[in-house]
């Protein structure tokens, strides 16, 4: 079963919290590496920390290799990755494949869903969305595809029957919320699936995502991207009130 919902940077947590952590082992892929060091971080106090595991092209391969080991051979965990290949994350006992945000290609969704087949054939496959990726989703749409409100779900839900994962949480550091919005904005910046988007909305975008990791800066702003950064995305020449460029 294949699930997506609104607002991808709350909803990974409160799917969390719908899953019992410590029997679940859930493989989560983040549309960046930034953002799979965000949340490593973000949960590195939480009340399962000694079950995250962290393997992506950030890290040298050597830790990549001990992070993916070690989640192999336990019980239960959660693994946040970004840009690995499929064929190279162990699927043994996995009950929950992850995506943050819409992937970069039609491929890559069809990788997260073969992934959960190899997972004995139980794992669900849950694509966490913002509202404006909604396009990608009635792309890859079949019928095994429904939406689900994951904040719904969990309103019926007992406090206490809940999932600690979310109730305790660290604050990143300033470079790593910084590199973690740098990357979110140049992602959908270059998003293939966002024609209809224009540049300016996707800047605004961003400072909401900045804002809802807590990223904006004395001013209300997010950090200043640099003019490289800019040309690169093709964004030159955009006034907007929603960023700031050094």
């Amino acid at each position: 079963q294949t699930a997506y919902m609104h607002g991808a940077t709350q909803s990974l947590m409160e799917f969390l919290q719908l899953r019992n952590v410590s029997e679940s082992k859930i493989i989560v892929f983040f549309i960046t590496a930034d953002l799979a060091s965000l949340y490593a971080e973000i949960l590195s106090e939480s009340a399962v920390s000694h079950h995250i595991f962290e393997s992506h092209s950030k890290l040298g391969k050597k830790m990549r290799k001990n992070a993916l080991q070690s989640f192999e051979k336990q019980p239960s965990g959660i693994l946040l990755t970004s840009d690995l290949s499929v064929g190279s994350l162990p699927c043994r006992g996995v009950t929950d494949v992850v995506q943050v945000g819409s992937p970069s290609s039609k491929k890559a969704f069809a990788d997260r869903l073969a992934l959960a087949s190899r997972c004995d054939g139980t794992a669900q496959v849950s694509m966490l969305l913002h509202a404006f990726e909604e396009s990608f989703f009635a792309d890859v749409q079949h019928e095994a595809c429904e939406p689900v409100n994951f904040a719904a779900e969990l309103s019926r839900i007992d406090g206490s029957r809940r999932s600690p994962a979310s109730t305790k949480t660290s604050t990143p550091n300033e470079k790593v919320l910084a590199n973690a919005y740098y990357s979110w904005l140049r992602y959908y910046a270059l998003h293939p699936f966002l024609t209809s988007m224009s540049k300016t909305d996707r800047i605004v975008e961003a400072k909401q995502f900045a804002e809802s990791i807590g990223a904006l800066e004395s001013d209300g702003l997010p950090p200043a991207v640099r003019h490289h950064m800019v040309q690169d995305m093709g964004m030159s020449g955009i006034d907007c009130a929603a960023w700031k460029i050094a």
